[in-house]
């Protein structure tokens, strides 16, 4: 479930795999391979991406096709 922390909300993994259109595995291993890289990661080690980082890689993504 997405959050808000002030105005930023903040994204679970799953969250990004499902914005994303791939498996939460895909996102892990891009995590793993530095490709997308979480903003914080929790003292758990859960990986939380800003929505606004998300919005960034989408359009990077899109500058690359």
């Amino acid at each position: 479930m997405a959050t808000h922390n002030g105005e930023t909300t903040v994204l679970r993994s799953g969250e990004v795999a499902e914005i994303l259109g791939v498996s939460p595995v895909t996102v892990w291993k891009w995590y793993q391979r530095g490709k997308l890289l979480p903003d914080f990661v929790t003292p758990g080690g859960s990986t939380r991406y800003y929505q606004t980082s998300i919005d960034k890689f989408l359009e990077e993504l899109a500058n690359k096709v």
